[in-house]
């Protein structure tokens, strides 16, 4: 007999307590939280400025706090969307990512 991994057990249990989308919508802004540092060259003021983020429906929505943030964002949409789902291929394979949204809080 195998050990189940951790990581595997948490995935059913989400299942099993309806809480799947919400247990995938950590695991992508999360994701997204990790990446931050390698694409904006560990600028503390990313990390702040993007510290919110939501998921929903396949769009990855990043809370920023003003128009030259949201700007910043769309520039590096693609380096995002690509390193983001990187980092999810190894987490959970079956979560994809379809758009990438700014929005001003």
């Amino acid at each position: 007999m195998g050990f189940e991994p951790f990581q595997d057990m948490i995935q059913k249990a989400a299942l099993s307590y309806g809480v799947a989308r919400e247990f995938r919508a950590i695991r992508v802004c999360r994701a997204f939280q990790a990446i931050i540092p390698i694409i904006f060259d560990d600028n503390k003021e990313a990390d702040k400025a993007l510290a919110k983020s939501t998921f929903k429906e396949g769009i990855l929505t990043i809370k920023v706090p003003n128009s030259v943030w949201a700007n910043e964002v769309m520039i590096k949409r693609e380096l995002i969307l690509e390193a983001t789902r990187n980092h999810l291929q190894i987490q959970d394979p079956s979560i994809k990512i379809k758009e990438l949204k700014t929005q001003i809080h």
